[in-house]
Order: structure tokens, then C-alpha cells, then sequence
């Protein structure tokens, strides 16, 4: 079913059509293996005993999507956004145990991609690919949307954009159009840097993801055979790509996030099951299958708030389902 109503004109945000830049091609490589199934969360005897998921619940009010539902934090509410059945973007927000229920996002945008959104500088910064598949920015600040406008630097992308903030600035990441390279527009006092790649000549056939932690920001993206690869960027100087240890394949684009001090990675495995990978002290904990049966068609997403990871997908009936871990 359609979130709120399918409205019946779907007007493109509108901006001029220009790619970016193309590079020389070179792959990520890599050796594939199957995610292996797991049932446990814990990193040992006791932890495993205070670690406890939910199981999978859909989220309330009966929205549904053809994508990646993306999620976010901002002023004490969790922030769940995702593409409409219409290709409209709508909103649920989580405050104080209830949800408010799916909204349209106003605007009149449209995207055939999953959103994306952060928090930066006291407003709410949610991205999308646009049905021109350009990059547009809508912002909420004291209640108020600011409506679609396009980011500047004239890039366009095939999958979803990821954002995160680092270092007081807010970084837009994005697959490049025909190339398959990543790239990145840099926010700061309100000036976009404009696209520049990633060094490291990586490619991905899907949306990358990123978060931060210990002063450093973490690049994630599926590589070309379908093998998860991250790239760090620390004291401005970056890695280069590397695979995250385990042998995971996912066919989609990964989600990482903080939690509890730790780097938390999370796929939709070649079964379609929700994986998960912890970075802990002496190195990746592997891939284990989140517990509760779920699975999903499009890649999960995730928070951390109030002591709970809640990881959120698309089921395979095209709801929205929420698990959460609580420790």
C-alpha cells in the first residue's frame, strides 16, 4: 500500500543534468564467500546475557516502500524516512515510545532511490536522488521545511547518496554516473566544496555509506564482486580500500554506525537475511545473522539512541520493520 495517499502527478525536482566527473576504471577485487548464518549478537558469555534483540515489529501506521528506509536522530525523535510506492519521500517520527505515523515531506519532491539524512548545525538535512537523478537537499530547522533545492556541484548518481558529519562537516557521499566511482561534496558555514572523487580508485555498483568514530571517518561500499570495502579517512590523509574482514557478499549497499563506542556494520546477506559485523579491539567480529528471521529485498539502516541500536528494513512484503537491540 501507499504511504498517505498516491498522489497522481509526479513532478521531478528540477535542476540542469550534468555527471560527474569520470575517472580511470580500476576494481576493487576481492574473493567472494557466502555470509555464514549465526545466531548470537554477543562478544562473550556475559555480554551475551545483558544483549537482547526485540525480534522484528513493523513500524507503526502501515507505510510501504520499493527501497531502503533511511534513518536519523535529531532533537531527542528518531527520524524514519523512505521512498513512497508514488516515489514521494514521507516521514515517521519516533518521541517518547509513540510514533507520529507516515507524512509527506513537503516540498513535492520525488525520488527513485532511498533518502538519506543527518543532523548538522541545529537543522535536519535530508538528501535524495532526484527523478533527474541530480542530488537535492531538504532541511528542517525549528519545524520548518526548507523545500527541495539541488546540491551544488552538478553531480547525479543512479543509487542513493549517504551523508554524515566530520570534523564540523557535513560530507555528502555518492555512487558517480557511468563511472561507478565514489564521490564526495564537502558543507562547511553553508558553501559546498563541490565533487571530488575519493582516493583510491574504488568502484561500487551501489549507494556507499559512512559514519565516524575515534577522530576518524569510515567509508563503506560493496565492491564490484560484491564484497564490503571501507576506506578511512583520518588527519585528512585516506586509507585506501580495504575489504572488512569475515568473507561477507551483500547484493546491496551497506549501513555502518557507532554504537556503544564500536563500529557496526550491517548487510542484507545473499539469503536476504540482516548481517551484522562489530569492530572490537583486536579486530572484525565476523558476520552474524541478526536474531528475529527477519529479511529484506533493499539494504537495512540504522540508529543508536537511548542506549538501543534500532535497525530498520524493508520487509519482503514492502512494510517497514524495526528490531532493536537493547544492552
Amino acid at each position: 500500500m501507499t504511504l498517505q495517499r498516491k498522489l497522481p502527478t509526479r513532478r521531478p525536482l528540477r535542476g540542469a543534468v550534468l555527471t560527474l566527473a569520470a575517472a580511470l576504471s580500476v576494481t576493487i577485487a576481492g574473493q567472494s564467500m557466502a555470509l555464514s548464518a549465526v545466531d548470537t549478537y554477543a562478544d562473550s558469555a556475559h555480554s551475551r546475557a545483558e544483549a537482547t534483540w526485540s525480534g522484528w515489529s513493523e513500524v507503526p501506521s502501515a507505510g510501504a516502500t520499493h527501497d531502503a528506509p533511511a534513518a536519523a536522530k535529531y532533537r531527542g525523535k528518531q527520524f524514519l524516512f523512505v521512498r513512497g510506492t508514488d516515489d514521494r519521500i514521507y516521514v515517521n517520527r519516533l518521541s517518547d515510545g509513540s510514533w507520529s505515523g507516515w507524512s509527506l515531506v513537503p516540498g513535492d519532491g520525488a525520488t527513485l532511490a532511498a533518502p538519506t539524512a543527518t543532523a548538522y548545525n541545529g537543522k535536519l538535512h535530508l538528501f535524495v536522488r532526484g527523478t533527474d537523478s541530480k542530488l537535492y537537499t531538504n532541511r528542517l530547522s525549528d519545524g520548518t521545511w526548507s523545500g527541495w533545492t539541488e546540491v551544488p556541484g552538478g553531480g547525479s548518481t543512479p543509487s542513493a547518496p549517504a551523508a554524515t558529519v566530520y570534523r564540523d562537516v557535513l560530507r555528502l557521499f555518492v555512487r558517480g554516473t557511468g563511472n561507478d566511482r565514489i564521490y564526495v561534496n564537502r558543507l562547511t558555514e553553508g558553501d559546498w566544496s563541490g565533487w571530488a572523487e575519493v582516493p583510491g580508485n574504488g568502484l561500487t555498483p551501489s549507494a556507499p555509506t559512512a559514519t565516524t568514530l575515534d577522530g576518524d571517518l569510515h567509508l563503506f561500499v560493496r565492491g564490484t564482486d560484491d564484497l564490503i570495502y571501507t576506506n578511512r579517512l583520518s588527519n585528512g590523509t585516506w586509507s585506501n580500500w580495504s575489504v572488512v574482514p569475515g568473507g561477507g557478499v551483500t547484493k546491496d549497499a551497506p549501513e555502518a554506525l557507532t554504537y556503544r563506542g564500536r563500529l557496526v556494520l550491517l548487510v542484507r546477506g545473499t539469503d536476504n537475511q540482516i548481517y551484522i559485523n562489530r569492530r572490537l579491539e583486536g579486530g572484525w567480529s565476523g558476520w552474524s545473522v541478526v536474531p528475529g528471521g527477519g529479511a529484506t529485498l533493499s539494504a537495512p539502516t540504522a540508529t543508536a539512541q537511548d542506549g538501543k541500536l534500532r535497525v530498520f528494513v524493508r520487509g519482503t512484503d514492502d512494510k517497514i520493520y524495526v528490531n532493536r537491540l537493547s544492552r
